[in-house]
């Protein structure tokens, strides 16, 4: 078995060593034909179900497979799970197609002062627990629609100041140009009160989202990074990709040049690693690129049933990415996406795994650990975001940011923890609490 492995990755290797990067992703279809050798023949019958059961595996990260079934795998290729959807895991989890948070096509303004602007609709893989695999986009982002989504920033940092009046002057001053509801004036003004106390309200951070941002090319991403930083009342731009992980060989000097004649504002990577075996020359390298331009690197990782959910991967994991100069800062709790059942893990399982890793790593190796609330309505910490949680029925209450309650629900069929877990996770009086109910 051993040297069928071995064979695997000499064959996926010579697909994407010495290339390019947009040649190694004309390999992709060669590398999925290469990887189906792993396959069984109801694994083979998936591939052929395209649509639904869509892949993308380019051969480099095909190569970082060692097993059927492992972390790498689990991310990538489809699984018959896919197709068991209790009713809460939504196809618009984040509910980013409402209208409520989209005052232009390409533009998701759902905090007070951080905006996103979808500029891709395509990626470097298909990510087996994205929260989007679901949710087609069905507006092109084509640089009119993300230039008017920067126009937007533009003018609403000019005219808004937080007071009701000054959006519904912005409103009327634009109504020709943006759509701009009565309850994203009402949901918008509210926070904008906070924001006004702390003393500012502008949106100040941006975020490139998509797909991917880095599967455009660099002249693309130059005219939209050029627009951005010409607004002034922008502080920071931050670049949501995959491409350290999925494919590093993006990472080329011709970017990192580019990428520094904008480094008046600070730029961000935010990427995704998942899995130690994700770690490599490549990425290492990509990273260092990256660092030595002065771009800061951010990493969201998120916790997936057989992928990472145990402490020696995610120990390993963690400590990895400090040692390549990368923040582990955040680790997210698997969304209640369709789809994603199978790849999801209870709240306990995630709160015991952070627990444990206190006081036998350093403290700024363990990243914050995060759920997002039902709807887009923002951002959890674990556990003080909890308020209520019944781990015999799988069900928590969780708060947000704006102090809104939302309910939560564990998958379906995963093991009861057991009594030495349950011990180390709570206190003695909660401890014996839960014990009651179970």
């Amino acid at each position: 078995m051993k040297s069928d492995i071995r064979k695997i990755k000499n064959k996926l290797t010579k697909l994407y060593k010495n290339k390019n990067w947009q040649d190694i992703l004309k390999n992709r279809r060669n590398a999925e034909e290469v990887l189906s050798i792993y396959f069984n023949q109801k694994n083979r019958d998936l591939l052929r179900n395209k649509k639904l059961f869509p892949i993308k595996i380019n051969p480099y990260y095909a190569s970082l497979v060692n097993k059927v079934d492992d972390g790498i795998w689990r991310q990538a290729v489809p699984h018959l799970e896919e197709l068991y959807n209790p009713n809460y895991l939504k196809e618009n989890f984040l509910n980013e197609k409402s209208g409520l948070f989209n005052p232009t096509p390409c533009l998701l303004h759902r905090y007070p002062t951080k905006a996103l602007i979808f500029v891709s609709n395509t990626c470097f893989g298909h990510c087996r627990h994205c929260f989007r695999n679901y949710s087609k986009s069905s507006v092109p982002a084509n640089l009119k629609n993300i230039f008017l989504a920067i126009d937007y920033i533009d003018e609403f940092n000019k005219v808004v100041d937080g007071s009701k009046n000054s959006f519904i002057k912005f409103k009327n001053k634009n109504i020709n140009r943006f759509k701009i509801s009565d309850k994203y004036i009402l949901r918008h003004s509210k926070n904008a009160k906070v924001c006004i106390e702390q003393g500012d309200y502008r949106i100040r951070d941006v975020l490139l989202s998509g797909g991917d941002p880095l599967m455009l090319d660099d002249d693309a991403l130059e005219k939209i990074l050029k627009k951005i930083c010409n607004v002034k009342t922008i502080d920071i731009v931050r670049i949501g990709t995959r491409c350290p992980v999925l494919l590093p060989q993006r990472i080329t000097k011709r970017l990192i040049k580019m990428l520094r004649k904008y480094s008046d504002k600070p730029i961000y990577i935010v990427t995704q690693f998942n899995h130690p075996a994700e770690i490599t020359p490549e990425s290492i390298k990509a990273c260092n690129l990256l660092r030595h331009a002065g771009i800061y690197i951010k990493n969201q990782s998120v916790l997936l049933k057989g992928v990472n959910d145990d402490i020696k991967t995610l120990k390993k994991l963690f400590e990895g990415l400090i040692n390549i100069g990368v923040d582990p800062y955040y680790v997210f709790h698997p969304m209640m996406a369709k789809g994603t059942n199978h790849l999801r893990i209870p709240l306990w399982k995630g709160l015991l795994i952070i627990r444990s890793l206190r006081g036998y790593t350093s403290g700024f190796t363990i990243p914050t650990y995060m759920a997002s609330a039902p709807l887009g309505k923002g951002k959890v910490p674990l556990p003080e975001g909890i308020l209520e949680y019944s781990i015999k029925d799988g069900e928590a209450v969780i708060q947000n940011y704006e102090g809104n309650f939302y309910k939560y629900y564990d998958p379906i069929g995963y093991p009861m923890p057991s009594k030495k877990e349950l011990k180390k996770l709570f206190s003695f009086a909660i401890y014996k609490k839960i014990i009651k109910e179970l």
